[in-house]
């Protein structure tokens, strides 16, 4: 099933890189869910044959799409630091898990806690995903980020970073 999703996946990120956003000020729906499909494939299946090409094909829309935009804070991710293998990944999963939380909760799009709590959950998901697949990846600060996620917490989470100055409110 992956191998057939992937190529229309590429294939509707490439076509919907084209001018027609200059004329057309929201990304077209079905964009929009190839988008949340592939943010949710990365928690799924971080390590899938294709996921770098994914992950460039989602940078590349959240760039472009004149509709969805997201604000990076790497303070929320900072304990795990560059020690962690897989940094990059992981902090590409939450922008791209911030993209998809405005696009599924439009209504929440000015809300920058849940945004970014929408984007941790989503890297704390994909973390989950990686330690089936590589166990070796443990990291304490994202085992607690898994457990903040399963009770419930992520906004208390995000609002104590906000609280103590960490990346500045929109709202």
């Amino acid at each position: 099933m992956k191998k057939t999703i992937l190529p229309f996946f590429i294939l509707v990120m490439c076509l919907g890189t084209t001018s027609s956003w200059a004329q057309n000020p929201a990304s077209p729906a079905d964009q929009k869910a190839t988008f949340v499909k592939g943010t949710r494939l990365l928690e799924q299946d971080p390590f899938a044959k294709d996921a770098k090409r994914i992950r460039s094909a989602l940078l590349m829309w959240l760039i472009e799409a004149p509709d969805v935009s997201v604000t990076l804070c790497s303070e929320f991710l900072e304990p795990v630091g560059k020690k962690f293998k897989y940094a990059p990944e992981l902090t590409g999963q939450f922008t791209y898990g911030m993209g998809a939380f405005i696009i599924e909760n439009p209504s929440k799009a000015g809300d920058q806690t849940a945004v970014y709590a929408g984007g941790l959950e989503s890297a704390s998901r994909m973390y989950e995903a990686m330690l089936k697949a590589k166990p070796e990846a443990k990291d304490a600060f994202l085992d607690s980020l898994v457990e903040t996620r399963t009770k419930g917490e992520t906004a208390a989470y995000v609002e104590s970073v906000l609280k103590k100055g960490g990346c500045k409110r929109k709202n």
